[in-house]
């Protein structure tokens, strides 16, 4: 899963490198720029501060395909948008305390390849007290503060690299885990959707490298609405499915935490989250100017100590795996569908190069549904020098399975048909399927004629216990034997006639 991702980032890491020149052209232009902005002097110092991250602006030619002055009129107008919103300043007191109650949403340690890791417990989504406020007025400045902490962490992590002489150097992506168990009703409008958009695709380009889904199920669709309409088509394309046990490809077990599958006994708290006290304190605003090495030596010990050198990983992983040699991993290609898809042994998952569009669980009309059809710019830049780099990332790429993405649609006959890898276990599913619906239209059958299949099964089950009652009760009024027959009749008839109304107006009518 991680093989793609790590070719990926040795790509960025060449392109950093090549693009020194322009990184360097851009940074004095800008600090040119903001001299004549009239910024006060924290404003000033957090445009400067912001201008010496390298890897940000890595990021915003990247996204420009390394046109300087689009990414010069963007990042002029993003340097304008921080001192409006205050993003230099943002610390997490300055946000509803609700979100750190529970360990909603912080960063813990990293990947494989060394992309620091944040993990979203959607059980602890927080429930705000200010009910005068918009669910978007409480996530702005949120997703704000942890886009701006993963802004930090990686341009000092990389500034470490450059210190220690580690390759690669760059670290630019991002790892995000999301557990959806236990996740409560988070309610979807289109301002929360576009405010998050804007933050992610235009104020924070190319922070997303992968985003790992466990224990999804179809009650949570609405969640999954939210999740992936924030992240771009690449972004989208690098979404997977997995299992708690699929988690060890990608962190180390004594990295993980245990509620995610792992060894790590860590619990998050305020006093225990490192990274919160850097980045999202008084902490953040000691001066990181580029200083000297010395100058330094507290907070890179402390990434240190949390984040690892990835050239371990990458020197034990040197000889670039095929897809066939590499651990089968189990994707639930399609979220939302009842029929998951698995990955069989002679199979490798299919990471593919255009983006990808999940068609199911639309609920939001004509402008979720066109969202995902709107194409992105190809942002692919020109050829890198490093030629057997790129030869290895396309003989992954060619070499790869044609695997469909709903192959229990195939015919039964089909090669790649799930019928023929798992014959019972589809069969068993099939009369699942079959006896499922013929309940439901037996249900639905049960109301024709305005319920009178049910009148006449309670006038059957009320007829003995109801006719008696009223057998002796009209015998004290009544001499005639027929009159209390016809009597009794009629009493239970409209007794059932009126349960049975209710019961079919109570099951109709419910939302």
């Amino acid at each position: 899963m991680l093989t793609i991702a790590k070719e990926t980032n040795i790509l960025f890491n060449e392109e950093y490198i090549q693009h020194q020149t322009e990184i360097t052209n851009i940074q004095e232009r800008l600090e040119q720029d903001i001299q004549i902005l009239g910024f006060d002097s924290n404003d000033y110092k957090d445009a400067l501060d912001y201008v010496q991250d390298k890897v940000t602006i890595f990021r915003f030619l990247k996204d420009t395909e390394f046109d300087l002055d689009k990414a010069m009129e963007r990042l002029l107008d993003t340097i304008e948008w921080r001192r409006e919103n205050k993003i230099g300043r943002m610390t997490y007191q300055s946000i509803a305390s609700e979100f750190f109650e529970g360990g909603f949403a912080f960063f813990h340690k990293h990947d494989l390849i060394g992309r620091p890791v944040a993990i979203i417990q959607m059980r602890h989504f927080p429930k705000f007290k200010d009910k005068t406020k918009s669910l978007t007025e409480f996530m702005q400045p949120f997703a704000c503060l942890v886009m701006e902490m993963a802004r930090q962490i990686t341009r000092d992590l990389t500034r470490k690299n450059e210190m220690e002489n580690n390759q690669p150097i760059l670290v630019s992506q991002i790892s995000i885990i999301i557990d959806i168990a236990k996740a409560p009703f988070v309610p979807v409008d289109s301002s929360l959707i576009q405010t998050l958009q804007a933050i992610n695709n235009s104020r924070f380009p190319g922070f997303v490298g992968s985003v790992y889904i466990m224990n999804f199920g179809w009650m949570y669709q609405g969640i999954w609405q939210v999740v992936k309409l924030v992240l771009t088509e690449q972004a989208k394309a690098r979404v997977n499915f997995i299992t708690a046990q699929e988690t060890k490809h990608i962190m180390d077990e004594n990295n993980l935490l245990k509620a995610l599958g792992g060894k790590d006994a860590y619990e998050w708290s305020l006093d225990s989250d490192l990274m919160l006290d850097l980045y999202a304190t008084e902490n953040r605003f000691i001066s990181t100017e580029s200083p000297p090495p010395s100058c330094r030596t507290s907070r890179s010990s402390s990434l240190s100590s949390i984040f690892f050198d990835a050239q371990s990983y990458f020197d034990s992983t040197s000889s670039y795996n095929t897809p066939g040699s590499s651990t089968p991993m189990h994707l639930y290609q399609t979220p939302g569908s009842l029929t998951p898809i698995h990955s069989y042994t002679q199979r490798q998952v299919v990471v593919r190069s255009e983006p990808r569009y999940f068609l199911n669980g639309f609920h939001m009309g004509d402008t979720f549904l066109t969202s995902f059809f709107r194409q992105t710019a190809n942002t692919t830049n020109s050829a890198l020098d490093s030629n057997d780099l790129t030869s290895r990332l396309n003989q992954l790429i060619t070499l790869e399975d044609t695997m469909p993405h709903f192959p229990h649609m195939l015919p039964d006959d089909h090669p790649q048909s799930m019928y023929l890898a798992s014959p019972v276990k589809m069969q068993l599913v099939r009369v699942e399927q079959r006896l499922t619906r013929y309940t439901r239209k037996l249900f639905h059958l049960s109301f024709a004629c305005k319920g009178a299949v049910y009148w006449l099964l309670l006038y059957c089950v009320l007829r003995g216990p109801v006719e008696h009652t009223f057998k002796k009760t009209l015998a004290k009024l009544l001499t005639s034997q027929q009159q209390i027959a016809y009597s009794t009749i009629g009493a239970t008839a409209t007794i059932a006639a009126v349960i049975s109304a209710s019961i079919q107006n109570n099951i109709l009518n419910k939302p």
